[in-house]
């Protein structure tokens, strides 16, 4: 379904900003957010013990890549 919402220009630049240093489409970091707020889930568990390191979200997209790098060469069948 497509909407059209008005979003003040800075948090708009923020958060295009944001999406840029995760390496998203815009579309996809909206969605992210409404998914958190809508169903209260977080998609990567260790920003919650970390937090987001206020005014670095680089540093922290930058840790999340290297989580998912390392989950990513797991052998899930030796951990069984």
């Amino acid at each position: 379904m497509k909407t059209t919402i008005d979003i003040p220009n800075g948090l708009y630049t923020e958060a295009k900003g944001v999406a840029a240093a995760r390496g998203i489409p815009f579309r996809r970091l909206v969605l992210e957010a409404l998914e958190k707020t809508v169903h209260g889930r977080q998609e990567r568990p260790w920003m919650d013990s970390f937090g987001l390191m206020a005014g670095e979200p680089e540093a922290v997209y930058a840790v999340n890549r290297a989580v998912e790098e390392d989950l990513g060469t797991v052998n899930l069948a030796e951990w069984q």
